[in-house]
């Protein structure tokens, strides 16, 4: 089984972190992209694979030496760009080769493949093919996407995030998750308040529609109710002047001859009160009026409910004539 131990120094490590986590990212996992890069590359039987990148004024290499099939020793370089880089970095090779003929995993030196962008191939070719006696194979880096795509399919898991940070990373993110999940429900409370206060709003706005509407209805009410009473007052003033002159015709026809009328009381539409005289000796024609008034009619119904003699009074001297007094009960269909 052949093992890779990742060793980074922390301060490094926590740098990066901090560098991304001002830039909002939080990762949960860190490792070296290059190392990912060299373990996709197609592995040769006997070979040296080499991967070279320049940055910042530094080369920076990754070597594998795999001999009969088996990968043997890894190494990560870093040298400095100048006319000599290409001899420390072959010094460097030398060095590793000794190294695995007196471990006793290396015979001779297999042809190297060297994986960089071509202006940086061409720079170290000839010096590569010198060091192996072979022809270098050169091949095109993986782009970042490639990388990328090849880190996250990745079977063996290589991760140098400490795991006191990554369960801090876990914890926070645990807490923004709950966090925009309250937000979420106070963002839904507040529109369903607004919503609430806008519902109230229109059915304020229609309740002072129809608040203006029933104002409006009922001062025509009102108005409807006081031209009814005016109606029903000119009504009733015509339906007793009416009846006054029925009641009058009535005592009128029904009056005797020897009976005199001195007076004709019409009390609130509901009563009719007559006063006279008669000779002492005719006191009897005042029952016959009485009869008669009971049975006057007015469109074929009785004129009074009710004829009631008050009073006859015999005069106290001779010659003088005697007073009555008759109330009738007029029958009215219009009043209560």
């Amino acid at each position: 089984m052949t093992v890779l131990l990742l060793i980074a120094d922390r301060a490094v490590v926590e740098a990066h972190l901090g560098a991304l986590e001002q830039a909002g990212y939080r990762p949960d996992r860190l490792e070296l992209p290059a190392l990912r890069e060299l373990l996709a590359l197609p592995s040769p039987t006997n070979g040296i694979v080499l991967l070279a990148d320049l940055a910042a004024g530094q080369l920076t290499t990754l070597t594998a030496w795999w001999v009969g099939g088996k990968l043997r020793h890894v190494s990560l370089g870093r040298f400095a760009d100048n006319a000599g880089t290409a001899d420390r970095l072959i010094e460097t090779l030398r060095r590793t080769a000794w190294a695995g003929e007196l471990e006793g995993w290396l015979a001779e030196l297999p042809p190297v493949t060297l994986v960089a962008e071509p202006t940086l191939a061409a720079r170290f070719d000839a010096a590569l093919k010198d060091f192996s006696g072979h022809e270098v194979r050169w091949q095109e880096r993986l782009s970042p996407a490639q990388i990328a795509a090849v880190s996250a399919t990745a079977r063996t898991p290589v991760n140098l995030l400490p795991p006191e940070i990554a369960q801090r990373y876990r914890r926070e993110f645990v807490d923004r998750l709950w966090m925009r999940a309250l937000g979420a429900v106070a963002l839904v409370y507040v529109f369903a308040v607004l919503g609430y206060l806008a519902y109230l709003s229109i059915l304020d706005y229609q309740k002072g529609s129809v608040d203006h509407q029933i104002a409006l209805e009922t001062a025509n009410h009102n108005q409807a109710l006081q031209l009814r009473a005016r109606v029903e007052i000119l009504q009733e003033q015509v339906n007793l002047k009416f009846a006054a002159l029925d009641c009058w015709k009535a005592a009128a026809e029904a009056l005797p001859d020897s009976m005199t009328l001195n007076s004709l009381t019409f009390q609130r539409g509901k009563k009719l009160g007559l006063m006279g005289s008669v000779p002492p000796d005719q006191q009897g024609k005042v029952t016959e009026y009485n009869a008669a008034l009971a049975r006057a009619t007015i469109a074929g119904r009785p004129l009074f409910s009710s004829v009631t003699t008050k009073s006859i009074q015999t005069p106290g001297r001779p010659g003088a004539e005697a007073t009555w007094s008759l109330e009738c009960e007029i029958n009215r269909r219009d009043l209560p």
